[in-house]
């Protein structure tokens, strides 16, 4: 029985080549030329401790098979014999696996790259308004629009600078599905970053807005600590950090309203039933800087938001927020409730004061028999009085969401109002 010898070559961008390992198989046969002509197998003793190949020879041809390439502008299999050191091609055959995918490779082909090996993703918060996978368009533009407006934050807030060319990733798409990077996105405030924070700060403000608690994690802080203790930040920069952050707190609800003021702006007829993927595909790009701005807004009033929370809570903790309690995260929980005008809130409110109005009026049974379709135009018919104006007015206000409302293919209620009403339906029934 004969085994392969195999090479390994190195090669370099600029065809540089180099002799990586090579794997000297078994061989106790042999074939040879005979006199008389054809070959012959003959029984030899184990040489497996010799190379076919010496290393010249292997360079060489690796040289060749370069060369090969380049001619008919891919990779080839290519068959070859030795003679007296002196290498004649035999053939050269396209290789037709090379370029098929693999399922792994099918299924990770929108990854978004991460920086080290070690890295914290999450889908809190995305998994809300994303809960299932995206389509190609919402990855290439909501994951985009998201890590230049991180890039746009860090400028911002913490005056760091970064080419346009680099990538700091805020978040990413794996399997389609929608993460948030913590270490990269949101532990970037730390002791090595800021004059005030630590990672005990930046962590407590981040952990309890998006998980409600304390991550109890003790490597999390290491993590930390390796990927920011090289970070030279000049004194005025950490300075210049801490003073946006203030201000930020006392001015998120400005943010808030110039958001909602762009919605309002923003013509959504452009996105009916009846527009051609064409017409849709020319909104976007008319009006993707205009998007861009309402979630540069969001972002800013979440982060407000969560420095707000973050300031509460280490007034309740007596400044020591980096241990926080159940009876603590209960105290917060009814500050939180106090506050008014929250729309996000309102949602689930008006639809359950719009099911009790239907059953006060005795349409309750009679709404429940009827497609959401039909009751649909039911609400919107002028003889329902208040029932009509309840149903215009939540429309107005939350009809911009839906269910999965960061994926671009998905209809707003306004669009499509029958979920709104299946949703009442289901208010009624239960």
């Amino acid at each position: 029985m004969t085994e392969p010898d195999t090479i390994y070559i190195n090669r370099t961008y600029n065809n540089k080549l180099s002799i990586a390992s090579k794997v000297t198989g078994s061989k106790t046969t042999k074939i040879v030329m005979k006199e008389s002509g054809g070959v012959q197998e003959l029984e030899v003793a184990d040489e497996s401790s010799e190379c076919c190949l010496s290393d010249d020879v292997a360079l060489e041809l690796g040289k060749i098979s370069i060369l090969v390439e380049q001619s008919f502008s891919d990779s080839r299999d290519i068959e070859f014999a030795v003679k007296d050191k002196q290498i004649f091609l035999l053939q050269a055959r396209p290789i037709t696996s090379i370029n098929i995918e693999s399922e792994f490779e099918l299924i990770h082909e929108q990854d978004a790259p991460v920086l080290t090996d070690d890295e914290m993703l999450t889908t809190a918060n995305t998994g809300e308004v994303m809960p299932m996978a995206m389509t190609p368009l919402t990855c290439d533009i909501l994951t985009n629009t998201l890590s230049q407006i991180r890039q746009i934050l860090l400028a911002d807030v913490a005056g760091i600078r970064s080419p346009s060319y680099t990538i700091t990733c805020f978040g990413g798409n794996f399997c389609r599905h929608s993460f948030l990077n913590l270490l990269s996105g949101f532990y970037f405030l730390n002791e090595w970053t800021s004059p005030f924070w630590t990672a005990d700060d930046t962590r407590t403000v981040t952990e309890i807005s998006l998980f409600g608690v304390r991550l109890n994690n003790a490597n999390i802080n290491n993590l930390i600590e390796a990927r920011y203790k090289n970070t030279r930040a000049p004194f005025w920069r950490k300075l210049y950090m801490q003073l946006n952050l203030i201000k930020d707190v006392f001015i998120g609800k400005s943010y808030c309203e110039k958001a909602f003021q762009l919605c309002e702006a923003v013509n959504d007829n452009a996105y009916s039933t009846s527009s051609s993927i064409e017409r849709v595909y020319e909104e976007i790009e008319r009006k993707i800087i205009v998007y861009f701005k309402i979630w540069d807004y969001h972002i800013l009033t979440s982060t407000s938001s969560a420095l707000a929370s973050y300031v509460m809570t280490n007034q309740l903790m007596g400044g020591h927020a980096s241990v926080v309690t159940s009876e603590v995260m209960s105290d917060v929980a009814m500050l939180l409730s106090t506050c008014t005008d929250v729309l996000s809130a309102d949602v689930p409110a008006s639809l359950a004061k719009l099911a009790l109005a239907i059953i006060e009026d005795g349409q309750d049974e009679y709404f429940q028999s009827l497609t959401p379709e039909a009751g649909t135009e039911w609400l919107k018919s002028d003889k329902n009085g208040r029932l009509k104006n309840m149903f215009t007015d939540f429309m107005h206000m939350h009809g911009h969401r839906c269910i999965r409302e960061a994926e671009l293919s998905e209809k707003p209620w306004r669009l499509e109002p029958s979920k709104v009403v299946r949703n009442i339906q289901v208010f009624l029934f239960n």
